[in-house]
C-alpha cells in the first residue's frame, strides 16, 4: 500500500531548508510564492504548512513582510526608491510606494529621510514622523 497523504507531506516538509536558507530562496525567487516552492522542489500547497509552523503566517504574507523589511533597509541604506523598486521586483514605483504608504503610513521618501536623520545623528530615534520635511 502506498504512503499515506500526511507522511508524504511530512517527508516534503522534512525536506525544506532552515529559515535562513528560506530567506535567500524567497529572495532569489523575487518573493513570489509559487516561484519559492519551484526552488525548493515542491508545490506551493506543501509550502503553506511548514511556512505556517515556522513564522505564523501565509507564505505570501511572509514574503510580503520580508520584502517590506528589504526594502525599508535599502531606503534607509539611502537608495533610490526606483532602485529599491527594481531589486526587489515591484511592478512600478507607484504600486511600491501605495504599498509602502499602508504598510507604514508614510511615504517611502520620508520614510528614507528620517532613517538617514536618526542614523546620522541629527534626528533621536523617537523624533515624529512630522519633524522630517
Amino acid at each position: 500500500m502506498g504512503k499515506s497523504f500526511d507522511h508524504a507531506v511530512e517527508e516534503k516538509c522534512a525536506a525544506l531548508p532552515e529559515a535562513e536558507v528560506l530567506i535567500r530562496i524567497v529572495r532569489k525567487a523575487r518573493f513570489h510564492p509559487d516561484a519559492i516552492a519551484a526552488l525548493i522542489g515542491i508545490s506551493l500547497r506543501h509550502l503553506r504548512r511548514p511556512v505556517k509552523e515556522m513564522f505564523g503566517t501565509t507564505v505570501e504574507e511572509w514574503a510580503h513582510d520580508l520584502r517590506d523589511k528589504d526594502a525599508c533597509a535599502l531606503l534607509v541604506q539611502g537608495l533610490r526608491i526606483g532602485d529599491v523598486v527594481s531589486q526587489l521586483g515591484y511592478c512600478d514605483t507607484p504600486h511600491f510606494c501605495h504599498d509602502f504608504k499602508k504598510r507604514h503610513g508614510i511615504s517611502p521618501r520620508k520614510y528614507a529621510i528620517n532613517g538617514l536623520l536618526i542614523k546620522s545623528g541629527f534626528l533621536g530615534k523617537s523624533a515624529p514622523v512630522s519633524a522630517i520635511p
